[in-house]
């Protein structure tokens, strides 16, 4: 049994360990944007028929563009994930008296807000995809596409869209309240 008015040390080697899970976590963020621009990318080319003519090619390729808002989702889940692990150990740090961290938690809360682009970045390019989608199913109705692909090409769209704008609301939810989060446990501090 633990002793409530204990109050846990962190050593060096636990920061160091804890600022290392960061930096990992920001470079796999990184790396599934590049794997969001390359499927997005490779998908809509297939979809749209790029590249070398084939006998496999239909017209109904163009529902692999379909695929595009499934990879968005997925890409920007996985992503929030890395963020929130990240801000958690972020918080972490700075409830354990790191002064950066402490410097950080006071911009996040500042008129600035210096780590805005980067979700706004990732969310609004999956909402510009989506709405590029959707677009394509208006277009194809008013334009002799069968109603089938012009439909699922909106539906795809919008539900994408509402993913999209689900996320976005999710991800600024939990950062806010990680970022609020007071431990129960005080005095917290680096040995």
């Amino acid at each position: 049994m633990s002793d409530p008015d204990r109050v846990p040390t962190i050593t060096g080697q636990e920061f160091a360990a804890l600022r290392s899970e960061i930096v990992q976590a920001q470079q796999m963020g990184s790396d599934f944007l590049k794997w969001k621009l390359i499927g997005t990318a490779s998908v809509a080319a297939l979809g749209l028929g790029l590249g070398e003519s084939s006998p496999m090619v239909s017209s109904e390729t163009n529902l692999l563009i379909c695929l595009i808002p499934l990879i968005c989702a997925y890409v920007d889940l996985a992503r929030l994930d890395l963020v929130v692990r990240v801000v958690s150990i972020a918080r972490f740090l700075s409830i354990s008296g790191d002064r950066y961290e402490q410097f950080i938690d006071e911009l996040r809360e500042s008129p600035v807000k210096p780590f805005m682009f980067a979700p706004i970045a990732v969310h609004l390019s999956s909402a510009v995809m989506n709405i590029l989608i959707f677009g394509a199913g208006v277009y194809g109705r008013n334009n002799g596409w069968p109603h089938l692909r012009a439909n699922v090409f909106m539906l795809v769209g919008a539900v994408g869209l509402i993913a999209t704008l689900l996320l976005w609301w999710k991800h600024n939810s939990m950062i806010r309240k990680i970022s609020k989060y007071k431990p129960k446990q005080q005095g917290l501090r680096a040995a």
